[in-house]
Order: C-alpha cells, then sequence, then structure tokens
C-alpha cells in the first residue's frame, strides 16, 4: 500500500530527513505563490508560516491514518489560510 510507504518517510530515523526535505520543496512551491502572502508581513515570515503550517497538517493526516483524502486535506489548508 502507497499511503505506508508514505508514512513511513514520516516515522522513524528517516522522519526528519525526509520533513526537512518536504519543508523546501515546500518553500520552492510557495515562492511563486506570492499573491498568498499579505503585502504587511515580511515575505520570510509569511513563507515560513505557510510551509510550516502545511507540513504538518500533512504530518498529522499520516499520523491519523489518512482518514481524509488529498483533496480533503486540501480543501481544509485553503479554507484555514481564507484562500479559495
Amino acid at each position: 500500500d502507497r499511503r505506508d510507504d508514505f508514512a513511513s518517510l514520516f516515522s522513524g530515523d528517516s522522519g526528519g530527513v525526509f520533513l526537512k526535505y518536504f519543508r523546501e520543496q515546500l518553500a520552492k512551491a510557495f515562492d511563486g505563490m506570492q499573491e498568498l502572502f499579505p503585502e504587511s508581513v515580511p515575505k520570510a515570515y509569511a513563507e515560513t508560516f505557510y510551509v510550516s503550517s502545511f507540513a504538518e497538517l500533512v504530518s498529522r493526516w499520516v499520523a491519523e491514518g489518512f482518514q481524509e483524502s488529498p483533496e480533503t486535506m486540501v480543501g481544509c489548508y485553503f479554507a484555514l489560510i481564507r484562500v479559495g
């Protein structure tokens, strides 16, 4: 099952390494989404907020056993940050 493979990335000794890589890739993705960032917040802080909150949401989703669909999780994230 692919879910087991994905869950194993977030756990054990490799969990911290993968999470670091995941956050780096998220930062690259959010770098092209500057329109999400409030103008009153410095880019570095906004990027940290979006990357960290999404990474933690995914970590929680994995820990809870993928009970919701990926689409539901993306919808939850955007609802929480009030986008879309």
